[in-house]
């Protein structure tokens, strides 16, 4: 299993913008944290469980989260870094449905573990994921 998710994960970051392939991800938990005025960021909040489907497709440069109501968000610029702790990190500009940019941020840690990263400037979602085949 371990072996399979690293796979997926390297093919993922690997075939970004080379082949047209849907790579599917369901979110286990999520947290949030948002600007507040004079005060600065809120801490994390608890962790809370979800079961969402995220999806990516590289010939269309689209992300896609399906909850209630859809969000869709269009890749303009992306870049793959590794970070000090050696988590790989696949970071993209995008354009949401109301045509603001927010950053979409992949983490993947040398323990397996995914997070994704949603950052609208004034608010940020985290998800825990997992890679489905």
């Amino acid at each position: 299993m371990v072996k399979r998710l690293s796979v997926i994960i390297v093919l993922f970051l690997c075939s970004y913008g080379v082949y047209g392939q849907v790579t599917k991800f369901r979110t286990q938990q999520f947290a949030f944290k948002y600007y507040q005025e004079n005060e600065g960021w809120t801490d994390w909040s608890d962790w809370e469980d979800t079961s969402l489907l995220i999806i990516y497709n590289s010939s269309t440069l689209r992300i896609t989260i399906h909850e209630d109501p859809v969000r869709t968000f269009d890749i303009i610029a992306s870049e793959v870094d590794t970070n000090e702790a050696g988590d790989k990190i696949l970071r993209m500009n995008c354009i949401g449905e109301n045509e603001d940019e927010v950053l979409f941020k992949m983490v993947y840690d040398l323990n397996y573990n995914m997070q994704f990263y949603i950052n609208y400037g004034k608010a940020v979602i985290v998800y825990n994921v997992i890679a489905l085949d």
